[in-house]
């Protein structure tokens, strides 16, 4: 998780420095600096931030699949975990191609910038108190980390979004350095966000298993208390160990 975190925040700073480079020297569309910020900064799409976002809600959707099927075979309830992942997926297959974008075809009139919202919010409500109610089958920590991660991305996906929206709809689309750099900043803001909620939800559910390494042969197995803890070999000289996969 912490190398996660520190490719998320080394895309993040590279992108954001190349940005606000090419604002301060006025680089013309098209320019070597142009091309280079379009497929660094989180201001983007089809880049390698939006490929690295796109992996790693993926990776959290084959985490609930994997912590799914672990509930399945102890005779536990699966199906949370399988509606997570289902939800994950979508989210991974709407980083990649702005699934959340085509909302405003739906509606007739524009009224302001990023009107997507005008039906994403709800939907995003919707989904929302669906996963909600879902998640009372989870162990309670589990639940209460997800509910943070959770609360964490909207805050960014929806929450600092519609602010941008607001503003830009009043303003107008910045021209002017100071005004781009703004507005590059709360985009860095939101996508940081979003990340942040998508790996501490990977954290909470990578902490739900444990992998068991005995005589060379890998087991994954569901943590006793949601939370496994390292130990060294047993007693009986079987060589055992427990890893920690969070």
């Amino acid at each position: 998780m912490a190398v996660l975190g520190i490719i998320a925040a080394a895309i993040m700073a590279v992108g954001s420095a190349v940005r606000l480079l090419e604002f301060a020297l006025s680089a013309p569309p098209d320019s070597f600096l142009d091309e280079l910020g379009r497929f660094l900064s989180p201001d983007g799409e089809s880049n390698l931030w939006s490929w690295f976002s796109t992996l790693l809600l993926a990776a959290l959707a084959f985490a609930f699949c994997a912590v799914g099927s672990l509930h399945r075979r102890s005779g536990g309830a699966a199906a949370p975990y399988y509606a997570f992942s289902a939800v994950a997926v979508y989210m991974s297959i709407d980083e990649s191609a702005s699934l959340h974008e085509r909302f405003e075809d739906f509606i007739p009139q524009r009224l302001f910038m990023f009107q997507w919202l005008i039906l994403g919010v709800p939907f995003a409500l919707l989904v929302g108190a669906a996963v909600l109610w879902l998640s009372r089958r989870l162990r309670e920590p589990l639940r209460r980390r997800l509910l943070v991660a959770g609360l964490v991305f909207l805050a960014g996906a929806v929450g600092v979004e519609l602010v941008q929206a607001v503003v830009l709809s009043i303003t107008g689309w910045p021209q002017s350095g100071a005004g781009r750099i703004l507005y590059a900043g709360a985009v860095i803001v939101e996508e940081a966000l979003e990340v942040c909620g998508v790996l501490i939800a990977l954290w909470a559910v990578l902490r739900e298993a444990e992998l068991l390494v005995q005589n060379r042969q890998l087991t994954l197995q569901l943590a006793p208390s949601g939370s496994a803890q390292r130990t060294g070999p047993d007693r009986g000289g079987e060589g055992r160990h427990r890893i920690d996969r969070a």
